[in-house]
């Protein structure tokens, strides 16, 4: 009897060693995930703009007006924890032309949802995300990133690393772009010099290019540039620029010889032309700035042969506070087939 009472003993020591670990590592793993919970850093900002455009275009003695609405939504998002990021973008987007809804125009505008993983010389990345290989400011001699219904970047299907060597970085990449089914690959290598930076870049989707470009001081200002060599059939791209103060006003002029609108759903189209871009932004106050465009173009004409010219400028105001932003400015496009008159009118929230 005794020998069945100290065996009887042992066995609830034994159990409630048992049950006292079992309650030690569930109160441990759960102190590590509220900790990480807690060290978790989730971050978004956004911006939500309506706008009113009304416009005027004259065509061959024939002459139409109206106004489009649009409304655009901006989000990012970032969760971070410890080595891992996760980034959500999206740029969802409507257009109401004049002419009635039937003729709207959507954009869901997933641009970017990846996860992003941070090693000491390497991060590794997968998902959706933007690809832009371009180094001019003003204009897009070549890009691989599909474009939106109403013209907004989007991001590849990628599979990406970043390997950081000193002054050396390279980015080996596999990208899908599912808008017209393409897989392909791409290799950037990046060096930074003391005044100035490099970065070449090799990639098949759709063909294969070879390109370089950079950015770096002369004096006080900055020279940028980049030349693009395609395949299939072999073609060039290339664009050169320089930017710089003019007392407190920023300004920037660009020669390029590349593609002009882009087709949405794709990439820039392979027909391109001689341009000549500007930009110059004022502030004004405290909370107003003005800024200044204007492109001419030498694009192939459709009805004669040989080129035309085009010709777009607008100017924009925009009074900026803290919560929200009110611009205004008119445009104006004139082309081979017709000239269009216009003005912008938006109101942007930010949270």
């Amino acid at each position: 009897m005794k020998q069945a009472a100290k065996s009887k003993k042992q066995g609830f020591s034994c159990s409630l060693l048992l049950a006292s670990c079992f309650l030690n590592r569930l109160a441990l793993t759960t102190a590590v995930a509220l900790f990480s919970f807690a060290a978790a850093q989730f971050s978004y900002r956004g911006e939500l703009e309506t706008s009113a455009n009304p416009y005027l275009i004259s065509a061959a003695q024939q002459r139409s007006s109206g106004v489009s609405f649009g409304l655009r939504l901006h989000l990012e998002a970032d969760y971070g924890v410890g080595p891992a990021d996760l980034r959500l973008v999206v740029d969802p987007a409507f257009q109401l032309p004049d002419s009635g809804a039937d003729t709207a125009l959507v954009q869901v505008g997933l641009t970017e949802a990846y996860a992003l993983y941070h090693l000491d010389t390497v991060d590794v990345s997968a998902g959706v995300e933007r690809l832009p290989l371009e180094t001019a400011r003003l204009s897009v001699p070549f890009r691989l990133e599909p474009l939106g219904e109403l013209g907004q970047p989007l991001g590849l299907v990628s599979a990406r690393a970043s390997v950081f060597l000193g002054d050396w970085r390279l980015r080996p990449a596999a990208v899908y772009r599912y808008q017209d089914e393409q897989a392909g690959a791409v290799l950037s290598v990046r060096r930074e010099f003391s005044s100035f930076d490099l970065e070449a870049h090799a990639l098949y989707l759709d063909g294969f290019a070879v390109g370089l470009g950079g950015s770096g001081l002369l004096g006080e200002l900055v020279l940028y540039g980049e030349v693009w060599l395609l395949s299939g059939p072999w073609d060039g791209r290339t664009a050169l620029g320089l930017s710089g103060f003019w007392d407190n006003a920023l300004w920037t002029v660009e020669a390029a010889y590349g593609p002009g609108l882009a087709v949405s759903g794709g990439p820039i189209p392979s027909n391109a032309y001689p341009q000549l871009l500007g930009q110059f932004s004022l502030p004004l106050g405290t909370s107003g700035s003005l800024e200044l465009n204007a492109g001419f173009g030498l694009p192939e004409a459709l009805l004669t042969e040989g080129r035309t010219w085009q010709l777009v400028v607008s100017s924009l105001y925009n009074h900026t506070e803290p919560d929200y932003q009110l611009s205004v400015g008119p445009t104006l496009t004139h082309g081979e087939l017709a000239t269009a008159y216009g003005l912008r009118l938006a109101v942007t929230t930010f949270f």
